[in-house]
């Protein structure tokens, strides 16, 4: 190689430009034999590391497509999910205010029937007191009546008129108890 450039340095460039028509010189057959050589050799190996380079990325493109789904999968389940959820969610917002609304009618309810027991219950109570009240004044003003009565016919009516009066009255008062 170092003999051709020594050789390309020693033309003389005044002869003018022209072809080698000599082959051995002209190194075409080497050349020819070394490009065939690399083809063969190279080419299988070349030829085997590209078919293997393309199945790599089919693979890793199938592989990567499958992921692709699984997550395509995924994710729509979790959308569905989400989905669920949102409406069950909503469910249980409608049924609680329901829930809060018939606690709410029922305490009102309630509350209502307490006051007229615990109106019925004063009611009562006034009366039952009343009465009492209107017993105790009718029995003190019947004793002082008594009392009165007796200090009159004491002073007024002799023994004998008073045994009398007291035997006509006595059996009139027991009747009206």
């Amino acid at each position: 190689m170092y003999s051709d450039l020594l050789t390309l340095a020693n033309i003389d460039l005044g002869n003018g430009f022209g072809i080698n028509t000599n082959i051995l010189e002209t190194n075409i057959i080497n050349l020819s034999v070394v490009i065939t050589i690399v083809i063969y050799a190279v080419g299988g190996a070349l030829t085997g590391l590209l078919e293997n380079r393309k199945r790599l990325i089919v693979e890793s493109f199938n592989k990567a497509d499958l992921e692709y789904q699984n997550i395509q999968d995924c994710l729509t389940q979790a959308q569905e999910f989400y989905k669920q959820a949102e409406e069950k969610a909503s469910e249980i917002k409608v049924q609680g205010k329901d829930k809060i609304q018939q606690l709410k009618t029922f305490l009102i309810d309630q509350a209502k029937e307490d006051k007229a027991r615990l109106e019925a219950t004063k009611e009562s109570t006034l009366k039952v007191e009343q009465e009492r009240v209107y017993t105790s004044i009718r029995t003190s003003i019947s004793a002082r009546a008594i009392q009165g009565a007796l200090t009159q016919l004491e002073t007024t009516l002799d023994k004998d008129t008073q045994l009398r009066v007291l035997d006509k009255t006595i059996p009139n008062l027991t009747a009206l108890k």
